[in-house]
């Protein structure tokens, strides 16, 4: 199931502190977080939320064909998702933050990400 293969396994974080982070993020989106906007306006994320996003995609890996991907997803198909489901979930939050403010957000505030976090942590535990 793991990208072994990823720079940031072998370079940056191990295995362990990748699913620490994965881990870590789904307590917090499980705490009741919320995503608070700054004196700019602009949306302040806690470092959890990017660093089990990005954890996630290391090991499952990015999904290049997102856009092609992405109408194949539910929300109610999160709870049986597969490795290249939860991969394009993922990816979908990386690049709609990317292009979209507050997309991660709202993605919060839905209860998605915690949905799609929640069915990665169930998938590592085996």
């Amino acid at each position: 199931m793991y990208n072994t293969d990823s720079i940031c396994i072998s370079k940056h974080l191990s295995l362990e502190q990748l699913i620490s982070n994965v881990t870590a993020l789904d307590a917090l989106l499980d705490s009741g977080y919320k995503v608070s906007r700054g004196p700019s306006g602009w949306y302040e994320y806690d470092d959890r939320v990017f660093d089990g996003i990005n954890a996630a995609l290391t090991l499952l890996g990015h999904d290049v064909d997102y856009l092609e991907h992405r109408d194949s997803l539910s929300a109610e198909s999160i709870s049986s998702a597969n490795q290249e489901q939860l991969s394009t979930w993922f990816t979908l939050m990386t690049r709609g933050e990317h292009w979209t403010e507050g997309y991660v957000a709202r993605a919060i505030e839905a209860g998605e990400l915690q949905a799609i976090t929640r069915r990665l942590v169930a998938l590592l535990a085996g």
